[in-house]
């Protein structure tokens, strides 16, 4: 296992690692797209909310965010396939590619690869950011509200002090920790929607690998996808944790 001498796949052949690494390129980029898009949405309008609560903007978002949060991801990826991948229903609704068509010239590298298909990846991103965004937006405004109440904040307010000033100068920045908190918690649930996605959407990662050898009782490549997510969920709660102790002094690491 640490030498990376996993055997070769039932079905064709050729090596483990060389599939598994072909797949991650594809998962991994997913990930992190998926993550950092929820994270600049929802961070602006969960701190705007948490600031000024029970506002119109807090009013409205905050049920457009339920019902997005509500929504199963694999059901919602299904109505969009439908209604929104063909001129079936009218030309304005052809706005997303057509699932299953990947560019994946063998000769070409990642990115080259990734350049082509990153129209393919519009839909199925929506459809993992926005519940992401929903439940951390939430979240943050739950958190900025908290920090708003504190008598430090009253003391900044009383000192002539913009609202606007004391969110970026304090309330961001003790409002980060709780944050990031919920944003590790979310990591690995966005690794596991994002496998379902990829076979929804028949993306070419290791969701769609492993369901592809499931079906094919191709064990020697199930076991090491089963094995690298196990470990992938493990470091990203273990790179929170080292992450939250680094911005936070009170913690003792030891």
């Amino acid at each position: 296992i640490l030498r990376g001498e996993w055997g070769t796949s039932l079905s064709d052949t050729r090596p483990v690692t060389d599939k598994l690494w072909e797949a991650m390129k594809w998962s991994v980029t997913i990930l992190i797209l998926n993550v950092l898009f929820a994270l600049i949405i929802a961070l602006p309008i969960g701190v705007y909310n948490g600031i000024y609560p029970n506002s119109t903007f807090d009013k409205v978002s905050n049920t457009v965010l339920f019902a997005f949060f509500a929504v199963p991801k694999f059901w919602l990826a299904t109505l969009m396939i439908i209604f929104f991948t063909t001129s079936e229903y009218g030309m304005w609704t052809n706005i997303f590619p057509a699932t299953g068509k990947w560019y994946t010239a063998g000769s070409e590298g990642f990115i080259s690869m990734l350049t082509h298909s990153w129209t393919n990846l519009i839909l199925p991103l929506l459809i993992l950011v926005s519940p992401d965004v929903a439940y951390l937006g939430r979240l943050i405004r739950s958190t900025v509200q908290e920090e708003s109440n504190k008598e430090y904040i009253k003391t900044a307010l009383s000192k002539g002090m913009s609202k606007k000033s004391i969110a970026l100068a304090h309330i961001l920045p003790n409002s980060l920790i709780p944050t990031i908190t919920l944003l590790v918690g979310t990591l690995p649930g966005a690794l596991a929607s994002a496998l379902v996605i990829e076979v929804i959407f028949n993306i070419p990662g290791i969701g769609r690998l492993m369901y592809d050898r499931i079906g094919n009782a191709d064990w020697a490549m199930i076991y090491p996808i089963v094995l690298i997510v196990s470990i992938l969920t493990v470091a990203l709660f273990l790179d929170g944790d080292i992450l939250i102790a680094l911005l936070n002094t009170k913690i003792n690491l030891g």
